[in-house]
């Protein structure tokens, strides 16, 4: 796919942080009790509401506000509103330390300090709408795609993944690499079968290793609860499109890595420290992989499906891509790219090259389809990354 130097796209300085293709003000309520209020008061605002749907009770574990400060944190988000308790108002402060250290404006309300409900929900509209405004008045300038984080994601693979979609986005993950910008692949139970090829690319044997020690933790785990996923079937959505085994499904998952060498194992929601094709240690969940790599910085998520999955990151623009003609074409409304013209002549160079300049495109501000419907969702997994489950991680 023939590689032009000096490519760019129109984003938003940082002072510590890597530049955003979008600038938002964002809401995120600390518990789930106060989801409804701040849905009230933030709409018709323009702030992008983070949907949480637990009582996060495990908030306090390191983990997790870590992940918290670093999603909010990712480059993207130019304002943060957060809304506690009074349970959680020390959470709350915690969260504004880190995101203020990292040059994100953030400001908190608290429930109880409001003397009537109708009284918070005009604090959180106000809030909301100043955000907004203030983030309304910075201005893109231009930077080199070697800013560029991309995340990749498949979700409702089908028989056609692992020929048009998934190695379309590793021909954009090649380009992205030989110009300097790094690109994550996650998602390690779905994996297995194929961490060997992952290892043979490693640039180390510290990073194979910990590719494969990775892979083998989660499968691991499922024997613990009873699961073969070696030797399991896919799941009945995947089979309903076409793949026969998990080997199957695992070649067609890290085709989206494209065929550059690994550089770097990351845990969950951790930034690389490099550029180059980074594996992040992620459960097999789209959501929560989505999740982690936004807390991770990655300003653009390309996400391939044969299903038709409807969703999308509240703070990174997901552009979906279909795998065959029969979701792109009946989900049009889903479905920013057809990658199954490749199924029909078209080669993989050529729609890699047109799949590179619709990432640029929406990195300079042209919305995606998800971001125009407000397909926004947010999940933290439970069991956050195989590092977690030895015990290891910080």
């Amino acid at each position: 796919m023939g590689c032009s130097q000096g490519t760019t796209f129109m984003g938003f300085r940082r002072d510590s942080r890597r530049p955003g293709v979008r600038n938002l003000p964002v809401i995120f309520p600390l518990d789930a009790s106060l989801s409804r209020l701040v849905e009230l008061g933030s709409t018709s605002t323009g702030a992008v509401r983070v949907p949480v749907h637990d009582a996060l009770t495990h908030l306090r574990s390191p983990f997790t506000l870590r992940v918290v400060a670093d999603f909010l944190s990712n480059p993207n988000v130019g304002h943060v509103v957060l809304v506690s308790s009074t349970s959680s108002r020390d959470v709350a402060e915690a969260i504004t330390g880190d995101l203020r250290r990292l040059d994100v404006p953030t400001e908190t309300l608290n429930a109880e300090d409001c003397s009537s409900v109708a009284g918070f929900i005009q604090s959180i509209h106000d809030a909301c709408a100043g955000a907004t405004a203030g983030c309304a008045t910075v201005d893109r300038i231009s930077f080199p795609v070697s800013e560029m984080l991309v995340g990749t994601e498949c979700g409702g693979s089908d028989g056609y993944s692992g020929l048009s979609a998934n190695p379309v986005v590793g021909k954009v993950v090649d380009r992205l690499v030989s110009e300097g910008g790094a690109a994550l692949l996650c998602e390690l139970p779905e994996a297995i079968g194929a961490e060997h090829l992952l290892a043979q690319r490693a640039i180390d044997a510290e990073t194979a290793n910990r590719v494969t020690g990775a892979v083998l933790a989660w499968e691991s785990l499922a024997a613990r609860f009873g699961e073969d996923l070696r030797g399991a079937q896919p799941s009945p959505g995947n089979q309903d499109g076409g793949l026969t085994t998990i080997e199957e499904k695992s070649l067609g998952a890290i085709a989206k890595g494209g065929s550059t060498p690994l550089v770097e194992v990351v845990d969950y929601g951790q930034a690389p420290s490099r550029a180059g094709l980074v594996v992040m240690d992620t459960p097999g969940h789209d959501v929560e992989q989505m999740t982690g790599m936004a807390a991770a910085g990655a300003q653009i998520i390309l996400f391939t499906t044969g299903r038709g999955t409807p969703t999308g990151s509240p703070v990174a623009p997901t552009l979906k891509i279909g795998t065959n003609p029969s979701v792109s074409q009946h989900l049009s409304s889903l479905i920013d790219f057809d990658a199954s013209t490749v199924l029909s002549g078209e080669s993989l160079d050529e729609a890699g090259a047109a799949l590179f300049r619709l990432m640029l495109n929406t990195a300079s501000g042209t919305p995606s389809l998800a971001e125009r419907a407000s397909q926004f969702d947010f999940a933290l997994p439970p069991l956050g990354s195989s590092k977690l489950l030895a015990g290891t991680a910080r």
